[in-house]
């Protein structure tokens, strides 16, 4: 699991860069008091997890004050690109549970079933897995057994995201009915 400690080395590496591209999402984002990408990894971590009304627009993320793990990171990595900073744009697919999130656990009680297949999006840099995705948890809860992971461009998240976590599932559901 990433500490506190290292998620802030993390913001304090990145706090080199500054944003300014694009224009118009640098200034909105300077006019909240984020300028740094350091700020911005901050920010978007402390920031409600919530479904944007368009899945794809990260840019939203600024505007609705809350985000998923595809919105947040999607701004991040789209932020990263147009200002040439070497950050990759992650999906992975892994079995949640209750040691990962605690408050599950009335959930997969009822469903009488141990575990159910997640498909996430986080960052990397410089080989570290990066994820900002929720305020009430460490801003990396890599304890998780990933099954996949592969680099995703912007375009892949939304309805790709989607598309992909259903074929996904129902390749795990059929491995899990084989055991």
């Amino acid at each position: 699991m990433l500490s506190e400690s290292i998620f802030t080395n993390i913001c304090n590496r990145l706090d080199q860069y500054d944003l300014i591209k694009p224009d118009f999402v640098a200034r909105k984002l300077a006019n909240i008091g984020v300028n740094r990408f350091g700020q911005l990894a901050h920010w978007l971590w402390q920031l409600p997890y919530g479904r944007n009304v368009v899945r794809s627009d990260y840019i939203s993320v600024i505007d609705d004050k809350h985000g998923t793990c595809s919105t947040k990171h999607g701004l991040f990595k789209f932020l990263a690109e147009q200002n040439n900073l070497g950050i990759k744009l992650m999906r992975c697919t892994f079995e949640m549970n209750t040691s990962i999130d605690k408050r599950l656990a009335p959930f997969l009680a009822g469903l009488d079933i141990g575990s159910f297949l997640e498909c996430h999006c986080y960052l990397k840099l410089e080989g570290e897995r990066f994820d900002i995705s929720l305020a009430h948890v460490e801003p990396m809860p890599f304890k998780l057994k990933i099954l996949s992971e592969n680099e995703i461009s912007l375009s892949e998240l939304g309805e790709d995201k989607v598309l992909f976590h259903k074929q996904a599932m129902r390749e795990w559901l059929k491995s899990i009915e084989r055991d």
